[in-house]
């Protein structure tokens, strides 16, 4: 993806490991004041910070994992 992560015109695929992770707890934080926790999915989180899901997926086990951080 020719995405850029949350608040950086770095590409997310570019970023480090932590830098990824935060990326994607950024992400996460965003969509859920967005839309709410519980309309919030994985696919929407994922494409905010700029990557594909099984990449989050390779960070947190599932969404309420990003919710804890």
């Amino acid at each position: 993806m020719n995405a850029h992560s949350p608040g950086t015109n770095i590409p997310f695929g570019d970023l480090g490991k932590a830098d990824k992770r935060a990326a994607l707890l950024q992400a996460a934080t965003e969509v859920f004041a967005e839309v709410g926790y519980a309309n919030a999915t994985i696919k929407r989180i994922a494409a905010r910070a700029g990557t594909a899901d099984g990449t989050l997926y390779n960070h947190f086990a599932n969404k309420e994992a990003l919710l804890l951080g």
